[in-house]
């Protein structure tokens, strides 16, 4: 059964860019939306005109970002009456794009990206808790009750299910031991909820990862934090120096 693809996401796709004039830009917005499903294998792409009004940029700017999902085999071009841009039918090796994509986000992007899921999903939370019904409520505590999405199934989500996400023979020693006993975990309702939006990173208490322990009661034992403050001191006098040249 294929996934559903919202008609939203499709204008999202085709959104104007902001920093108009890249083909690199149209290149990469193209090959996310082919990567996340968004855009089909065998499906015909707007003609060159209506993507650079689409996108906001010039025709040879379309055409050059064309180019360079041609030239990575995302897309080929058919002549005739019924020729155009078709998102190509050959497998594509959606993990590498993705993997690629990832490694080139600086951090700044990654932490805007964050900001705007989260700002996303709260609007999205608080609007469906305005919405549900009793029965809704009763049917989400029981799923969560169940859940194992931070633990095994984090780890299924990874292929990674034989290594970590269970305390098991064989696997990885991955723990981490959090105090809830902190003003800042009170009152407490849920483990998952608790560890998302009310852990600190001062309530993790000891830290052991595959079966090393990188951290006992808060002293981190791998580190020498003597040492970390006096090169971050020394970094801030040369950082306030610069400030004055």
């Amino acid at each position: 059964m294929e996934p559903v693809v919202r008609r939203g996401a499709r204008e999202v796709v085709f959104a104007q860019l902001h920093d108009a004039g890249r083909a690199e830009q149209v290149a990469q917005r193209l090959v996310d939306a082919i990567t996340l499903g968004v855009l089909h294998p065998g499906e015909r792409l707007p003609s060159e005109p209506e993507l650079a009004r689409r996108f906001g940029v010039a025709l040879t700017t379309a055409r050059e970002g064309l180019g360079i999902l041609r030239d990575a085999g995302l897309i080929e071009t058919r002549r005739g009456r019924e020729g155009g841009s078709f998102v190509t039918t050959v497998e594509i090796p959606y993990e590498s794009l993705v993997t690629s994509r990832l490694e080139r986000l600086s951090r700044v992007e990654l932490f805007d990206m964050a900001v705007y899921f989260s700002a996303i999903g709260e609007a999205c939370a608080e609007r469906a808790a305005d919405r549900a019904s009793a029965d809704d409520g009763s049917r989400l505590a029981s799923w969560l009750a169940g859940a194992d999405f931070a633990t095994i199934g984090g780890a299924r989500a990874l292929h990674l299910e034989n290594l970590i996400g269970s305390l098991e023979t064989g696997k990885r020693a991955d723990i981490v031991i959090v105090d809830f006993d902190n003003l800042n975990q009170t009152p407490f309702y849920n483990v998952y909820s608790h560890l998302v939006y009310a852990t600190k990173a001062n309530d993790v208490r000891t830290v052991i990862i595959n079966g090393r322990i990188v951290m006992l009661d808060r002293r981190l034992l791998t580190l020498n934090e003597s040492v970390i403050k006096k090169d971050a001191n020394a970094y801030r006098l040369k950082i306030i120096e610069s400030l004055r040249n």
